[in-house]
């Protein structure tokens, strides 16, 4: 039955569904104006309706809109709107001047509509309708100092009642600034300085504290953390110096901090430096003016020189002109120590500059080491400074005039010193050494000559090793001459005699050649060298030339017999004579008999033959040593070495009886 009643309900809520449409178009179609005019009747129907329905839906459905829409496409709301919940985000602390954005979500059916943001009672400016979108406004704005009371109100639309969230405290401090009370702050020493705050701070939060840098501030003088007070009486003075202050504050979180500064300069009897300008050095007897400056609180009064301990006579009490004072003196010889004293006046403490050397030197000098130096070409010259400068000013110079040095020679200009291995001859010439020093405005100059002379090198003439040779045979002498780079001729001599052709024989590449035929005998072979402009002239040691006759050749014996069994008495069949070196002597033609031999050192045939040889014609040939191709001359001689003679004899015989056997030996 309940069941049944359920439907039946459900359907009757239905049917006045059906109801109500028709006529929300009837009221539309006689209550709205023309196309383009205000609804009238929408509200009516909606009315209508919620009063129709009212019993028959359910709570929820009481609550929601329902939308009617006619052909024409005009709607209207028949029923109350969803309830909205509009929320803040929480915030975080902030400094005052901090941009902050705020957020704000409204939940509802698809709300849109609007949002206002309001700081207490007052909205945020350009924030009192923002536009909300999937859900969310935003404001970006600038809270003032101070604990914010923040809300977000939704305007609400068509569906989505209005609503404002709960209100959030956004706790802006107030940001710390600082101000310079007191930009410049003058002390005197010795005088009480009443307190003073040269900065003064502002805003932030809790207690604010205070830090002094960019300098130390001068004995006396104190600082005051927590008030930022200067006080108190200095004992020394300052030169104007920019402090810094730094407030800060106890803002949570981070601290907050602002700084400023201010300059302060404490005053005292000014305490004063004198300088004496640089000096240069001076020859004796040369006026110099010294200058002394004199720096502090616009110095007034007097300056007195000094040399040591004395003072400079008509340098005393010089009256000072815009800080400085000169004094003219001409200081004697020696390291001079100048100093400057300050007499000093009321604003200004005495001084005295520290000293500055003054060098006095006497008068430039030159001093003459030795008048003649000699050299020799190829050799290294032993250093030597010819002339030696004494005295003048700074650094002395060299200069050499006069004349060109042998080339490989050189002079340095710093010491002065002559160098160096000469490679050309010089006769003896005079140079001029000028010393030069550096004294300001005119240098001084002082010089001295010597005398120079590089003679020719020693030369060293050689003759080649010569070898023996048969007279007629053509020789080349060779010399050989050492020297530096030598040129010139070569005489060649055979014994005292020139040799034709070879008396003025060209050196090149350090020899120079003799071909000629010398004639039979020991020769004895000179060469002289000429000299040039850089050597000396030389000669070579003698080398011996043997000159040997021509080989010859002599049958001693032209025909020998011998007899085998029978010693043979040694001959020589053939002599050599003349040659060149040890002959030998060489056997052809046959072969000697068993027994005999031929002696190759001196040609001697000796031995006992055992074999018989009929007349045999032998040749000896003679050679000598003559280089290169020897020398040979032959001769011939005949020997034959026949059978020996032989006697056959029979031993004694004895009588004996017939039918005796006999033995007979022969």
């Amino acid at each position: 039955m309940f069941v049944l009643f359920h439907r039946m309900a459900g359907l009757w809520r239905a049917c006045a569904a059906l109801l109500l449409l028709a006529i929300a178009a009837m009221l539309r179609s006689t209550c709205l104006a023309p196309a383009g005019g205000k609804r009238r009747g929408t509200r009516m129907a909606a009315a209508f309706g919620a009063l129709l329905l009212g019993g028959m839906l359910t709570p929820s459905q009481a609550n929601a809109d329902v939308g009617v829409t006619t052909g024409t496409g005009d709607s209207a709301v028949v029923s109350t709107a969803a309830t909205s919940t509009t929320t803040l985000a929480a915030t975080t602390p902030v400094v005052s001047g901090t941009v902050v954005t705020y957020t704000a979500t409204v939940t509802g059916a698809s709300p849109t509509g609007t949002v206002g943001f309001f700081d207490g009672a007052s909205a945020f400016s350009g924030c009192s309708s923002v536009v909300l979108s999937g859900g969310t406004a935003t404001c970006t704005a600038t809270p003032a100092a101070g604990a914010r009371s923040i809300t977000a109100r939704y305007s609400g639309d068509a569906i989505n009642e209005a609503s404002n969230s709960a209100a959030v405290t956004h706790t802006v401090y107030a940001r710390l600034t600082t101000t310079r009370a007191v930009a410049s702050i003058t002390a005197t020493v010795g005088l009480v300085r009443t307190g003073v705050t040269p900065i003064i701070a502002a805003g932030g939060v809790g207690t604010r504290s205070f830090a002094l840098s960019g300098g130390t501030l001068p004995t006396g003088l104190t600082y005051n953390t927590s008030s930022g007070q200067l006080s108190g009486t200095p004992t020394t003075g300052l030169a104007a110096t920019i402090f810094t202050v730094t407030v800060t504050d106890e803002t949570p979180g981070t601290a907050q901090t602002a700084s400023n500064t201010f300059m302060l300069m404490v005053n005292t009897r000014a305490a004063t430096t004198t300088t004496l300008a640089a000096t240069t050095p001076v020859v004796v007897g040369s006026a110099v003016t010294y200058t002394a400056t004199v720096t502090g609180s616009s110095p007034a009064g007097t300056v007195s020189f000094f040399d040591g301990g004395s003072s400079i006579t008509g340098c005393v009490s010089r009256t000072m002109i815009n800080g400085a004072a000169s004094c003219s003196a001409t200081p004697a010889v020696g390291m001079r120590s100048i100093t400057a004293t300050y007499s000093g006046n009321t604003a200004n403490a005495p001084s005295t500059a520290a000293a500055v050397t003054q060098a006095v030197s006497p008068p430039l000098t030159t001093t003459q080491t030795q008048v003649g130096f000699n050299g020799v070409v190829g050799a290294a010259l032993a250093p030597v400074i010819p002339v030696t400068g004494v005295n003048g000013v700074g650094t002395l110079s060299y200069a050499l005039s006069g004349g060109t040095l042998p080339t490989g020679l050189s002079f340095n200009t710093s010491n002065g010193q002559l160098s160096g291995t000469p490679t050309t001859a010089l006769v003896a010439k005079i140079f001029f050494v000028t010393v030069t020093d550096q004294n300001p405005g005119t240098a001084q100059t002082a010089a001295v000559y010597f005398i120079l002379e590089v003679s020719a090198a020693t030369s060293t003439t050689t003759m080649a090793a010569t070898t023996p040779v048969v007279a007629g045979s053509a020789v080349t002498y060779t010399a050989t001459v050492t020297g530096v780079s030598p040129s010139g001729t070569v005489a060649f001599f055979d014994g005292g005699s020139a040799i034709a052709g070879c008396g003025n024989q060209t050196v090149s590449g350090g020899t120079a050649t003799c071909a000629t035929t010398p004639v039979m005998g020991m020769r004895s072979i000179t060469a002289t060298y000429s000299g040039d402009a850089n050597n000396m002239t030389s000669t070579a040691a003698a080398v011996t030339q043997t000159v040997s006759a021509a080989l010859v050749t002599m049958q001693m014996i032209p025909f020998f017999p011998g007899t085998v069994g029978a010693v043979l008495p040694p001959i020589t069949p053939v002599i050599g004579s003349g040659g060149l070196g040890t002959l030998g002597y060489a056997l052809s033609g046959g072969t000697l008999p068993t027994g005999l031999s031929f002696n190759t050192s001196n040609g001697q045939l000796t031995g006992t033959p055992t074999t018989a040889l009929i007349p045999t014609v032998f040749i000896v040939t003679v050679s000598d040593q003559t280089s290169g191709i020897a020398q040979t001359s032959a001769k011939t001689f005949t020997l034959v070495i026949s059978a020996a003679t032989s006697t056959t004899t029979l031993a004694a015989t004895t009588p004996v009886v017939a039918g005796s056997p006999v033995t007979y030996t022969a």
